[in-house]
């Protein structure tokens, strides 16, 4: 029994280590499929936003949604949507979605930002992962970001 009093409390900080460490690697790789997932449905609908807070499926932001384990809240801090024409020699952007309108930059309009097979369209994720032990990390150690960025097509 002293063997097993010395042993367990080991043995139970190594377990509930390898759990904390499965559910972070699981909630980064769920926002990178998130992230992917947003940006496929975009090179498609690139126009099909929503503000709603439970976005549609057809939506981009609903697409992220769709897939992302944990749950992604539909805020611009943590669905960024970013567009940039590619048809010079260096991509510029020319817009982005923010604050449920879409924001022409550069003196582009989204007539003439959003144009197939000449935007290229990036999807940023944003996910602050709460640990499932309490233990002394920052914030900042917990969130992650992932970007993927597609062309629009036709």
């Amino acid at each position: 029994m002293v063997e097993f009093a010395l042993v367990a409390p080991l043995f139970l900080l190594l377990v509930m280590g390898i759990v904390e460490y499965s559910a972070y690697f699981s909630d980064q790789d769920g926002v990178s499929n998130a992230a992917s997932t947003g940006a496929r449905y975009a090179a498609t609908h690139p126009s099909a936003w929503s503000t709603v807070a439970q976005a549609p499926a057809a939506s981009i932001e609903g697409s992220v949604q769709s897939v992302a384990y944990p749950s992604i809240p539909n805020t611009d801090a943590n669905i960024a949507i970013s567009y940039y024409n590619i048809s010079g020699a260096t991509a510029v952007e020319c817009g982005k979605y923010a604050s449920g309108a879409f924001v022409p930059l550069n003196s582009y309009t989204q007539a003439t930002c959003l144009v197939p097979l000449q935007t290229m369209i990036q999807i940023d994720v944003t996910y602050t992962h709460v640990p499932l032990t309490p233990y002394p990390v920052p914030a900042s150690k917990n969130t992650f970001t992932e970007t993927t960025r597609v062309l629009e097509e036709q």
